[in-house]
């Protein structure tokens, strides 16, 4: 794992963001920003099918 996708993978990220990945699996927050999406999906270098949950559930 690269630097840059190590970094979209902490939780200092995901509370920011609103989105974690780990392994193959994406978790969403239902606010997440679009940009977050997009950055992970450049990373990754692959689309994913994310598990959107509530900001309560996050």
């Amino acid at each position: 794992m690269d630097g840059l996708s190590h970094e979209l993978c902490t939780s200092n990220y995901a509370k920011t963001h609103g989105i974690l990945c780990y392994q193959d699996q994406v978790w969403v927050r239902d606010d997440a920003p679009a940009f977050a999406l997009l950055e992970v999906r450049r990373v990754l270098g692959r689309s994913f099918t994310p598990t959107i949950l509530t900001a309560e559930a996050f």
